[in-house]
């Protein structure tokens, strides 16, 4: 009856509008999760863990930063049905200014 999805990035800044400033994420560990999705080279994944096979990889304790960018060891298949992952992560500001390069629904209906 409840579907949970994680969020995580590799990099990136995070931040709202109450914080002074934004915080500069720091690299992930090379083994961590967010290093791996990394390597696939998307700017954004969905991973459901429920299609896993029993003997994947992401079924076993890992690295990974989806609760407030600490690093965290974890089975995370234990605790998320799926991860949302973002190559960049960008701060929630007060002006709503986006990035240079964050593509968006103007910018794909002009293409």
């Amino acid at each position: 009856d409840v579907y949970t999805i994680g969020f995580t990035a590799y990099g990136g800044e995070v931040g709202n509008p109450f914080m002074q400033k934004p915080r500069t994420l720091p690299i992930p560990p090379a083994d961590s999760l967010e290093a791996q999705l990394h390597t696939l080279g998307h700017q954004h994944l969905f991973v459901d863990f429920d299609g896993l096979s029993s003997s994947h990889p992401l079924r076993k304790p890992m690295l990974a930063w989806p609760l407030g960018y600490a690093t965290m060891k974890s089975a995370w298949v234990d605790n998320f049905d799926a991860i949302f992952f973002s190559d960049v992560m960008f701060p929630n500001t007060k002006n709503a200014k986006l990035p240079d390069g964050v593509p968006t629904r103007r910018t794909e209906q002009t293409r």
